[in-house]
This record gives structure tokens, sequence and C-alpha cells, in this order.
């Protein structure tokens, strides 16, 4: 067998553990997603509508270079293994072509239920019923990896020594310019060397051009692993948030600096005799005396009395600067304090 050929056979084995790993993921996935419902993480089920987006893409990218293997085998591998070995290969390939066809339904019934996890961003899907959903996902991945994993043995147990017989250098040749034309090097490149081996990778980025190389490393790599890192993880999804810390309350504003109470003094000049009682001086005032009412001696008449009174409280208030009177009978209110 040439180095050519031996090199389409390993990047067979590699694309083969491509699938099985892919599978893995999405089986994982799907579970914890029917585990965890939507929303059961914590996070008004932000979590598990992240978790179903980021299934549905990585499927996406499974289902299609699944579907383009099993038709470049079909229509041209096993078209040259039955050229190249004739009655030899006949029953070995009738039996990859029954299980292709059986894959075709499990796979069909699998990319339903995966689409089916399309929870609305808004979380109008109840939980139990995206839960539910993700079970359905679950069971019909498991279904097909039931079948897609002991076709692969089969296929490398029985079609692959046939396959190393019927290639030779120049059907490879063709192969691999065939493929080049065809392959989408963004998509299928980093698919395949996701968990590669470093011999598996080498030898495929060795046959790449220096700025496909490039790309490889700074773009597509990157891009395959954040669709890998998306998906729903153990211990991820039942996390919850942490609180959100309380706002700091705002300190309460400085106490106002205390202001001398305002005392209005009223000063009634009224004659008052001097030791009258008190409700004859307060009938003579204009208003009525605050309890602070004091009696002072009278500028205006040192043998009588005049009452003073506070308005107001706190210190201060006992009125210790009268009024100036205007006139006898009437009162003036004089600010003080």
């Amino acid at each position: 067998m040439t180095q050519l050929v031996e090199a389409g056979i390993g990047t067979l084995m590699a694309i083969h553990n491509a699938f099985r790993r892919d599978l893995d993921r999405l089986v994982a996935s799907a579970q914890l997603l029917a585990g965890e419902g939507h929303g059961a993480s914590g996070d008004g089920g932000a979590g598990a509508v992240a978790g179903a987006a980021a299934v549905q893409a990585y499927w996406s990218a499974f289902e299609v270079e699944l579907r383009d293997h099993h038709r470049v085998e079909d229509e041209e591998i096993y078209v040259q293994v039955a050229a190249a070995l004739g009655d030899e290969a006949t029953s070995v390939l009738a039996e990859m072509e029954g299980e292709h066809a059986a894959l075709v339904g499990a796979l069909d019934q699998a990319e339903v239920s995966v689409r089916a996890l399309a929870v609305r961003a808004d979380g109008a899907v109840a939980a139990d019923a995206a839960q539910a959903l993700a079970a359905q996902a679950a069971q019909a991945l498991a279904g097909l990896q039931s079948l897609l994993v002991p076709h692969l043995a089969h296929e490398e147990a029985e079609c692959v020594p046939l396959i190393r017989r019927a290639a030779d250098d120049e059907y490879m040749t063709a192969f691999f310019a065939r493929r080049q034309a065809e392959a989408v090097p963004a998509r299928y490149l980093p698919w395949v060397l996701d968990g590669a081996d470093p011999t598996t990778t080498e030898r495929i980025v060795s046959m790449l051009p220096p700025p496909a190389q490039q790309l490889l490393s700074d773009v597509w790599r990157p891009a395959r692993q954040a669709l890998v890192d998306a998906l729903p993880q153990p211990g991820r999804a039942r996390r919850p948030r942490p609180p959100r810390p309380a706002p700091p309350r705002p300190a309460p504003p400085p106490a106002p600096t205390p202001r001398p109470p305002r005392i209005w003094a009223y000063l009634c000049t009224a004659t008052v005799a001097k030791g009258a009682p008190m409700p004859a001086a307060t009938a003579k005032c204009p208003r009525p005396p605050a309890a602070t009412a004091v009696w002072r001696t009278s500028p205006a008449d040192s043998g009588g009395y005049v009452l003073q009174t506070g308005k107001g409280g706190g210190g201060g208030g006992d009125g210790t600067r009268p009024g100036k009177g205007t006139g006898k009978g009437r009162s003036q209110p004089a600010r003080t304090g």
C-alpha cells in the first residue's frame, strides 16, 4: 500500500473518530438539558435557551459532515471497491449500503428532535415542555449513536481492508482532488482536527498551503472551539447565579445646623398696675401670651410692668430683649434672635 493510500485511510479513521466524538457530546448535552429543564439553573431559563441553541449549532456541523461522508462512500469509494474487487466485495458492500439506509432514518429522526429544541428566547416554552423536548432529542441521538458506532466499527473491520486493496495512487490523487474542490475547508478542517491525535493533525495540516494553515490556526479552529465550549456541560447549568449585592444605601444627609429660634417679642405698653393679675395684663395685649410670657419692668413706666411673650421653641424663648413700644395701648412686634 502506498503512502498516499495510507494517508487516505488515515483521514477516513479521523473522520470516523470525529463522528464518535460528536455523538458523545451531543447525547451528553441533550441529557443535561433534559435533566436541567428550562429555567432549572436559577437564571430564569437563559441557560437552557443558550444550551439548546448550542446543541442545534453543534448538530448542524455534525449532520452535514455525516450526510456528505455517506454520500461520498456510496457514490465513490464503494463504487471503486466494487469495480476493483468484483464479487469478492459484493457481500460486504451490500451490508454497508444497508446500514447506510438504516442510518438515514435515524438521522432524520434525530434532526427533527434536535430542531424541536428551539425554545423561544422570551421564555414562552414552559419548563416541563422544554425538558420533554430535550428528553426526546436525547433519546433520538442515542438511537442514532446505537446504529452509527457499530456501523463504523463494522466498516473499519471489513470494508477498510477492501479499500486498501482497491485504491491506488492514481485513484487517490483524483479522489483528493475532487474532495478538495467540493469541501468547505473552514468547516471541514477544524471539525476533523478537533481532538485528533498529533500524528493525524500533522499529516492533514502539512498537506495545506501556508495561507490555509494560517487561517486554520487563527480563525477556523478558534471558531470551532467556541462551538464546543458553548455546549451544556456538567455543573454549568445547575450552578445558580450568585445573588447580586444590594446597592449601597446612600449616606444620610448631614443634620442641618441648628439655627437659633426666632423670637417674636410683643411689648404691651398698656398701663397695667403693678401687681395686676395676669388676666388683666393679657386682656390689653393684641396677641395672647405664650407659655413663656414673663413680666418685665416697663421702660415707659417704671411704676408698671409689661408682658413680653416669646413665640417659638428652644433657647432664647424667655424673651430677653423686648420690642420697642410705639404708643400707649398699642403694641409692635419686634424680631429678636
